[in-house]
């Protein structure tokens, strides 16, 4: 994952929206200390858990965030894409095999 690409994109949709950092800490239920790293690109990674909370608070999906980096990819290891869905709950699971089908479908 371009992990910039993905920060500049929630800053970008925050700033938009007119949000301060603690605002969309509000919306996410996450510390604005999270959002301020997330943006600042502090860390090596983003959880999918943040990504979908914040996805929710920015009225957007998580491809809308995620979408370049997953059509840039011509595959994703069966591995990595377990890891990414297990602290993921079964609904939430569903929602993104459904995500990964419409992309498949529409890319063809």
């Amino acid at each position: 994952m371009d992990y910039i690409n993905v920060a500049n994109k929630i800053k970008t949709l925050r700033l938009t929206k007119g949000w301060s950092i603690a605002k969309l800490a509000e919306k996410t239920d996450l510390e604005p200390r999270t959002i301020s790293r997330i943006e600042l690109c502090e860390g090596s990674d983003i959880k999918v858990s943040t990504v979908l909370r914040i996805a929710k608070a920015l009225n957007v999906t998580p491809n809308d965030l995620l979408l370049d980096e997953l059509v840039k990819q011509e595959f994703v290891d069966d591995d990595i894409l377990f890891l990414m869905l297990k602290p993921l709950t079964s609904e939430q699971r569903i929602n993104v095999q459904e995500y990964i089908k419409f992309i498949t479908r529409n890319n063809k």
